[in-house]
């Protein structure tokens, strides 16, 4: 009866001592700074009933960012930087908003892209990608911050308006972005516009 009650609590504490090294062997790296917009709380479209609807390939489309032409594939872009061992990298974030910004009746895309150069910054811009007939042409991007929290896109009568968490001015970029802002965007033509 001994040796039984000796092997169960033998048994027990390999059981113990597994499950310690099984939650202390899970990755504990911090979280990214910066969440990915699929972790945003709210994409809100308002859309008039009668817009048709559009077939944009957003993750295969060119844009202009920081001043360099990128096209994806699949929603992502790399290209390698002389001279250093970074890339330079661009990334479609979820999160694409879709209505009639430009009064033709049909669903535009209103999309956030995020840019990696290699350094620590993380930078967000927007863009809208126009349906015409079906491929789809960017505007402009716009930067909108550095290491930001982007918190909800809504479109209304072709205004867009885009919310986001940003750092105090002269606060250090490590520390927690808490600070709201709207920034406001409207296409004139094929060009996106910073509304004041």
């Amino acid at each position: 009866m001994q040796r039984k009650e000796t092997i169960i609590g033998i048994v027990v504490i390999l059981g113990i001592a597994l499950l310690v090294f099984l939650s202390s062997s899970r990755d504990t790296t911090a979280p990214e700074e910066v969440p990915e917009v699929n972790e945003q709380e709210e994409v809100t479209e308002r859309v008039s009933p009668d817009s048709a609807s559009s077939n944009i390939d957003l993750g295969n489309t060119t844009f202009t960012v920081n001043d360099k032409s990128v096209s994806l594939v699949n929603g992502s872009f790399e290209e390698s930087v002389v001279g250093s061992s970074g890339a330079f990298r661009v990334k479609l974030l979820e999160g694409s908003a879709f209505a009639d910004v430009n009064d033709d009746n049909v669903r535009d895309a209103v999309v956030l892209l995020r840019e990696e150069t290699g350094g620590t910054g993380i930078f967000y811009y927007t863009a809208v990608v126009l349906a015409d007939g079906g491929t789809g042409t960017a505007t402009n991007s716009v930067f909108i911050g550095d290491r930001i929290r982007i918190k909800k896109i809504t479109i209304e009568q072709g205004v867009i308006s885009i919310d986001v968490l940003e750092r105090n001015e002269g606060e250090a970029m490590a520390a927690e972005p808490t600070q709201s802002r709207t920034y406001r965007f409207r296409v004139d033509g094929q060009s996106l516009v910073v509304l004041e």
